[in-house]
């Protein structure tokens, strides 16, 4: 019987962090993220660039574009838009996150929007699993896992969290703070 449990655990770690991966497409850049941005046939155009503290970056033709809070596809698409009327018929855009400054944390398992987010002074467990649309009907509130990364990157240790009890008596337990990299999970019923 235990080997089945950790054969469903093993199995269900695979799926979060394969999660983790495929999401990092919807990442939302920040301030201090680095991109390198390249318009294909156009060397002379590639940049690496850092948002500004006001969220912009400067990128050449194009002038200044908006960009914290957008997905990498939505930065591509602001970019080939004040290209292409004027300066590049049809430009070709690649864009790659070369370093995250801004710090970020995942939500997946029984919620009702899993994903990436980004990570705010204070961040607690509560708040976090909120600003992921809150539970499904299938949530297990009793069975929460954090998955923080070790200092020393050997993988991640885990912090289990009874949500339905930590509502019930406030005084017994606090909300846990989140911190850059942590994965929560909702586990199911």
């Amino acid at each position: 019987m235990k080997k089945i449990y950790l054969l469903l655990e093993i199995t269900c770690l695979i799926v979060i962090f394969t999660a983790v991966a495929k999401n990092k497409e919807l990442y939302k850049v920040g301030v201090g993220d680095v991109l390198r941005i390249s318009v294909l046939g156009h060397e002379e155009l590639t940049s690496v660039v850092t948002v500004n503290p006001d969220g912009t970056i400067m990128f050449p033709y194009a002038g200044i574009i908006q960009i914290k809070g957008h997905t990498l596809a939505e930065i591509k698409e602001k970019i080939i838009s004040k290209l292409s009327p004027d300066y590049i018929k049809y430009p070709e855009v690649v864009i790659h996150l070369e370093e995250t400054k801004s710090k970020k944390f995942y939500v997946y398992g029984e919620v009702k929007n899993p994903g990436v987010y980004n990570l705010t002074d204070k961040m607690t467990v509560l708040k976090a699993v909120s600003m992921a649309g809150g539970y499904t009907a299938y949530a297990n509130t009793r069975k929460v896992k954090i998955l923080r990364p070790r200092e020393d990157k050997s993988g991640y240790k885990e912090i289990n969290i009874n949500i339905e009890d930590m509502v019930k008596n406030p005084g017994s337990r606090q909300d846990v703070v989140i911190e850059d990299e942590d994965i929560i999970v909702v586990m199911e019923k």
